[in-house]
């Protein structure tokens, strides 16, 4: 058996070389070769001993040509042995040089190579360096960008250029497809077979055979390079009227064939591509198959009788494939002797060459991609790389596989496929564990279809490297392609982990969720994607177009708004946002929308159909327009609606000659849709007098929908009409059965029924109507004109009602509308207005209406108003001034419902109203309302004066106007006008409110709570209102109990408001109540989950517990805050804070940081990062955050923290400014005074730090530190009473700080004044017992006292503490000593 190299190369050492073999063996293949190839690796040091190898494996394979060639027969001996090892020159050259050629003697017969020849030649030992030289070349380095969206790029280019040659638009060699493939000879065959074919070669192949630009150079005997100059290559102009052209024949409808007799031949030149040989062809053709003549065809064909018919026809079959699809040759074919390839020459010149074996052949060169000019100037420069590297490859005996892949990679994007995957695949077996080859290759494969080995590619790349985004792109690409959903989003979100800002993988990912259904994952990705790329509309649309399809309008106009702030030019975009508008009838709004559709494309048919539809009521003959240029556009059944309308419309302005043709092409497009059928019949009925063909439309139309009551009642007025009362009473029937709410079907068969003579039961029909019909009884008008009056309105309607029914005049019919109005009845007084209308209609619609239909269309406004039909209170306030346009009340009120409506002219048509009625006081006011929602205060403060001026006495009016100035922040005059109000009015419990929130924000604390507490007196209407104000006001002034009272009132009138126990929760916390603020918080977090408040709330209170336990709550509280919100800066601020008190500074400026992340200028962050990293001892990181801190808003406590810092950081000088700069903002900020004091102290300028120690206090007269320090202060600039009143104020304000009495006693030691002196140290040491200066301190005034043995007491005791500290730190220095001898022995 063979040896494998390395272990021929070992047999020649000592036995423990042997045995660290064996254990080489037997670790995995796949890491031996690893091993194997770093031993080999080109390194100067082991350059002689890997020619060895290299002569040991020639040698074997020598060994092995010479065995296959003795098996041969001897006559063939030397042809087999010289090609043989011409292929293994080949082949082998890809890792090894090549084999020496055999020597010719000029003769013909074989020979035996000497020793020479095969045996390897072993070179001398060279010293060889045992340093590797890893510089490398230090030429110029050729960077090529190229991101996964690049490749996709230049992909699908090339793919479009691969369909192209498919195609035959661009291969030349598509004019041979007629001549035969056998007419060459054997000899070119052998020749073809070591070279490239001249069709198959490409432009760079042909450009490598010419000389170079400096072969020329050199020719010519010039030292330089002349390089071409550039030609630009000229576009011809785009033909729009062409494109428009083959658009508008694209669009047509498609011709359905009609079965004919027989198929004319037309002689029509037939495409040199698309012809077919002569006896493919069939000579006749007829419109029936030729199968059903399989007789004549098998007698004509030489069929017997007795043969299998299967078979037979198989045989025809396949002889008929193999002329029009030849076979493809193998690479084993070539090797055939000369007859077999004779007789392959005679066969395949029967054969020709088709189209679609030509298309079929794969394309392994294309044109590089030079669309602009820097593309052609990288296609040069990669050219010159290539150049380079194959200069490179050629001089270096063994080439390194990066070489190989930077080439391949180069060639794939000039468009050299076949030398692309030769290079990366020789790249691969030279370096399996090289990553770019294989993302190169699956590039090329990409672009080759082959899916499945890109798979692969891909497979093994991220097996070696997880954090390689593109290929997680390109493998969801590739699964999203092949329709694997649930893995193209798994390798969407691997992508978007490793790169979160790849807008693009977000938007395919929303993709992917919307096919799988998961639409709220796929609205999140999308507007991930278009917060990480505001201008990629297509998610924004998709964003919008769900919203759309869910009927939530509002929603999908604010995506439809943000899509036309990136992309103004969409009409798409402007379509579905006028449509919007339109279902929530803002028809101003929509269109607008759809007109500016129109106008950006012209071609929109979808923009002019809804257009046309908003207009038909308004402007028909726009809509008309519209509506017609729509179905110009889109005649299919996609546009149905279209004609739908059209035909509506051409029958409500008379045309019905016109608008059967539309309803017939609506049937003929959709037979389903019903109101088409009814439609039409209709038109035959009324118009036309057609009524069997308008009974068929009806039947139709009740076919396709049997609910369809307008069918059921329009077929029977028409069997009516031709005299058939059966049928008709029967669709009359059947319609009250599907409604039997409506009183008219009643009235119908009622009267069908007395046509046919059964009195009885058209008298039941026509009760059962009244019944339905509100009652049809009966009462004098006097009886009820005496019940309004006595506001018996019941009564009073029941005798109008009655008397409408005798006497049906249109004063009655008002009447008893204005009846139902007083008793509220505001829909039954509508439908009573409508009849009085239908009475006052004149009969020619060239007649004006009477006077009396103003009036009625002003009360049915009125009357819709009070139902909140503002749309339909519009229309009526139209007709009515439409009959009367002097009607000032029309004009104010239909202002009044253009502004429900939204709509910007209703401020119009109050100026018209007062422009006629000058005295309309509510007209000025509903102005005001209108100019102060616009924000323009002092327009409406303009209207309110000349409301005042009509009624001086109206409490509304100065109501509205002290309002007013209340947003202007001019509050003395706001409340000079409440004050009137209240004046005018004292029980109006408005006015007091509205003057103490102005008292209120004045800082009137006082005025306001009177005001509050004079509401609450008037009645509870405001009172939960006058609780919140008034318990803010007490937080404000610090008065927490009171606070908290009101705010208990508040939670018992409206339990369930989570921000009234939130607040609650904080004056407990303010009065340190903690248990009770703790349930507080819970209860606000039991009102709502996600209250982020409530738990910032409560974790501040569990802090302030003051123990571990209460630290782990808080901690878990500030956690659900960011579990539900992760951007809130408060609870991540309070986290970091909590994490601090804990010890855990480390992550606590984790917290501090990513908080700063969210939002830079975030103070407390910022301010809290500094004190945690001062903490930790990192100064300048401290002064770093709060530096930043300062630049966003400098406050005096931040300047002063910074100044602490300073001096951290022993710099006194800018800690000095600091402190000057916090009390230039802040002259009373008493902390500031403070340290600057102790500068001066350290600076041992006594007199400036007393003078600040003053300032400290006269600004924090409690400040116990300032006045120990003033003390200190006093006494070493002599002023002994002085620091002895300081000590006794710091006593007092801190008796228990040992230090105060220690000092004192300092200062009482020098004063000589032992025995008080002594009792301060007592008092210090009862405070701190363990302080051995203290008892040192002690024992010196005992001392001057005479009490000898308590002074030695003391110094005894004052030694033991000494001596027991020092004990204690010799044996933590011993523990940390051991400890780190213990971690070396380790």
């Amino acid at each position: 058996m063979e040896k494998e190299p390395s272990t021929i190369f070992l047999e020649s050492s000592d036995e423990s070389d042997v045995e660290e073999e064996s254990v080489w063996e037997d670790i995995n293949p796949e890491d031996r070769l690893v091993r194997d190839r770093i031993l080999t690796r080109r390194y100067h040091s082991a350059r002689d001993l890997t020619h060895l190898v290299k002569a040991q494996i020639e040698r074997e394979e020598e060994e092995q040509r010479q065995r296959l060639a003795e098996s041969d027969t001897r006559t063939d001996s030397l042809a087999t042995i010289t090609t043989v090892s011409s292929e293994t020159s080949k082949t082998s050259s890809f890792m090894y040089p090549p084999a020496r050629p055999l020597k010719d003697n000029g003769s013909d017969g074989p020979r035996f190579m000497t020793d020479g020849e095969i045996f390897p030649v072993f070179l001398p030992l060279k010293r060889t360096k045992s340093e590797p030289d890893l510089r490398g070349d230090e030429d110029e380095f050729l960077y090529i960008p190229q991101d996964f969206n690049i490749a996709m790029e230049e992909i699908e280019k090339q793919k479009l250029q691969i369909k192209d040659l498919k195609e035959g638009k661009k291969m030349e060699d598509i004019e041979h497809v007629e001549e035969p493939i056998g007419r060459t000879t054997a000899s070119e065959e052998r020749s073809q077979m070591g070279s490239v074919p001249k069709s198959a070669r490409t432009k760079h192949q042909e450009a490598e055979d010419k000389p170079t630009l400096a072969e020329l150079a050199l020719e010519a005997g010039r030292k330089y390079v002349i390089y071409p100059k550039k030609k630009k290559e000229k576009t011809k102009p785009v033909d729009m009227a062409r494109i428009e052209a083959i658009e508008r024949f694209l669009a047509q409808r498609p011709k359905k064939l009609k079965r004919t007799n027989s198929l004319p031949e037309v002689q029509v030149p037939v495409e040199r591509l698309l012809r077919v040989p002569q006896h493919v062809r069939a000579r006749t053709r007829r419109s029936i198959p030729d199968l059903l003549h399989f007789d004549d065809y098998a007698a004509k064909r030489g069929y017997h009788k007795g043969q299998d018919q299967r078979e037979w026809t198989r045989d025809l079959w396949n002889v008929w494939f193999d002329e029009v699809f030849p076979a493809s040759q193998s690479d084993d074919e070539w090797s055939m002797s000369d007859t077999a390839s004779e007789q392959a020459e005679k066969s395949q010149a029967k054969r020709k060459l088709s189209i679609g074996s030509i298309i079929s052949d794969s394309i392994d060169n294309l044109e590089p991609l030079a669309d602009s000019e820097e593309n052609v100037e990288a296609i040069l420069l990669m050219q010159d790389e290539v150049e380079k590297l194959t200069q490179e490859i050629d001089n270096t005996d063994k080439p390194r596989a990066f070489d190989f892949c930077r080439r391949g990679a180069i060639y794939r994007k000039l468009g050299q496929l076949m030398n692309a995957k030769n290079d990366l695949d020789r790249a691969i077996s030279m370096e399996p564990l090289l990553l770019d080859a294989y993302w190169h290759r699956h590039l090329l494969y990409l672009l080759q279809e082959k899916k499945k080995a890109a798979l692969d590619d891909l497979n093994v790349l991220l097996k070696h490297s997880k954090h390689h985004p593109g290929a997680y792109r390109s493998r969801a690409e590739i699964y999203r392609r092949a329709g694997d959903v649930t893995m193209a989003i798994v390798n969407y979100g691997q992508a978007i982990k490793r790169d979160p800002n790849d807008h693009e993988a977000y938007y395919r990912r929303a993709e992917m969720y919307e096919k799988r259904g998961e639409m709220l994952l796929a609205l999140e990705d999308y507007s991930m994607a278009t917060k990480l790329e505001p201008s990629k509309t297509e998610a924004i649309l998709k964003h919008g177009l769900y919203y759309f399809n869910n009927k939530t309008w509002q929603a999908a106009i604010n995506d439809f708004t943000d899509l036309l702030a990136v992309d103004r030019n969409s009409s798409e975009a402007r379509t579905y946002r006028g449509r919007a508008y339109a279902k929530l009838q803002q028809w101003n709004s929509a269109v607008e929308d759809l007109s500016a559709a129109v106008h950006l494309d012209p071609m929109n048919s979808i923009a002019h159909y809804h257009r046309g539809c908003i207009l038909r009521k308004l402007q028909p003959k726009k809509a008309l327009q519209d509506l017609s240029v729509s179905i110009l556009l889109d005649d299919s059944e996609n546009n149905v609606e279209a004609y739908l309308h059209r035909g509506i419309l051409y029958t409500e302005i008379g045309k019905p000659e016109d608008a059967i043709p539309d309803f017939e092409a609506v049937l003929r497009l959709d037979k389903d849709i019903a109101s088409a059928h009814v439609s039409l019949g209709l038109i035959y009925m009324t118009k036309f007098d057609n009524y069997q063909n308008a009974i068929r439309k009806f039947t139709a139309a009740i076919k396709v929908d049997p609910t369809y009551i307008r069918a059921y009642v329009c077929r029977a007025e028409a069997y009516h009409r031709i005299h058939d009362i059966r049928n008709s009473l029967l669709d009359f029937t059947r319609a009250i059965h599907l409604r039997p709410d409506i009183h008219h079907f009643y009235m119908y068969r009622g009267k069908l029924v007395l046509e046919m003579g059964n009195l009885e039961l058209a008298a039941f029909c026509v009760r059962h109507a009244s019944e339905l019909n509100a009652g049809l009884g009966q009462s004098p008008t006097q009886q009820a004109v005496v019940q309004s009056f006595l506001k018996n309105y019941d009564k009073a309607i029941d005798a109008l009602a009655a008397a409408t029914r005798q006497k049906p005049v249109a004063p009655l019919f008002t009447l008893l509308g204005k009846t139902q109005m007083k008793a509220k009845q505001w829909s039954n007084a509508t439908e009573n207005f409508q009849k009085a209308l239908g009475v006052l209609k004149p009969w020619s619609e060239k007649e004006s209406w009477p006077h009396e239909a103003a009036e009625v269309n002003y009360l049915i406004g009125i009357c819709n108003m009070e139902m909140r039909h503002y749309l339909e209170a519009n229309d009526a306030f139209n007709n009515a001034i439409k009959v009367d346009s002097k009607n000032a009340q029309a004009y104010y009120q239909r202002g009044l419902s253009r502004m429900r409506l939204k709509q910007p002219k209703g401020v119009q048509d109050f100026n018209r109203a007062l422009a006629l009625d000058p005295t309309i006081f509510q007209a000025y006011l509903s102005r005001a309302a209108y100019y102060g929602l616009r924000g323009q205060f002092s327009k409406a403060i303009l209207n309110c004066n000349e409301a005042i001026k009509l009624q001086p006495n109206s409490v509304r009016a100065y109501l509205y106007r002290g309002a007013l100035k209340y947003h202007i922040r001019a509050y003395q005059l706001a409340i000079n006008d409440l004050s009137k109000a209240a004046s005018i009015d004292s029980t109006c419990a408005l006015a007091y409110f509205n003057r103490a929130v102005c008292y209120h924000d004045s800082k009137s604390y006082q005025k306001a709570l009177t005001d509050y507490g004079i509401v609450l007196l008037l009645g509870d209407q405001l009172m939960l209102k006058v609780l919140i104000n008034r318990g803010l006001l007490y937080f404000d002034r610090d008065d927490y109990r009171n606070a908290l009272q009101d705010f208990m009132l508040a939670s018992k009138i409206n339990p369930k408001d989570r921000k009234i126990h939130h607040t609650v929760g904080l004056c407990f916390h303010k009065l340190n109540k903690l248990e009770e603020a703790v349930q507080a918080f819970t209860m606000a977090l039991q009102l709502d989950q996600f209250f982020l408040d409530g738990y910032i709330g409560r974790g501040n209170v569990f802090m302030d517990f003051g123990h571990s336990i209460g630290n782990m709550y808080a901690k878990h509280d500030y956690e659900r805050a960011l579990h539900i919100n992760p951007t809130c800066l408060p609870a991540r601020v309070n986290l970091a804070y909590n994490l601090q008190v804990c010890g855990k500074y480390r992550q606590a400026w984790q917290q501090f940081t990513t908080a700063i992340r969210i939002d830079p200028t975030f103070k407390p962050a910022l301010e809290g990062r500094a004190i945690v990293n001062l903490q930790m001892s990192d100064t300048f990181a401290s002064f770093q955050d709060i530096s930043a801190s300062v630049k966003v808003t400098p406050t005096a406590e931040l300047l002063t923290n910074r100044g602490v810092i300073h001096q951290f950081m022993q710099d006194r000088v800018n800690a000095m400014r600091d402190y000057q700069a916090a009390i230039d903002i802040d002259p009373t900020y008493a902390l500031a005074y403070f340290n600057a004091a102790n500068i001066y102290f350290h600076m041992r300028q006594f007199k400036q730090a007393q003078s600040y120690y003053d300032k400290a206090l006269e600004f924090n007269p409690k400040d116990e530190s300032a006045l120990l320090n003033r003390a200190i202060t006093k006494v070493m600039l002599r002023d002994a009473p002085g620091a002895l009143d300081d000590f006794k104020l710091a006593v007092k304000l801190s008796p228990y700080s040992a230090h105060m009495y220690f000092n004192r006693a300092n200062l009482y030691t020098s004063l000589g004044q032992y025995d008080k002196a002594e009792k301060d140290y007592t008092k210090a040491l009862s405070l701190q017992p363990d302080d051995a200066l203290v008892h040192k301190r002690r024992a010196d005034v005992r001392g001057k006292l005479s009490k000898t043995k308590d002074a030695i007491a003391d110094y005894k005791y004052a030694i033991e503490i000494q001596s027991r500290k020092r004990a204690t730190v010799d044996a933590n220095s011993l523990m940390r000593h051991s400890k780190a001898s213990m971690l070396a022995v380790h």
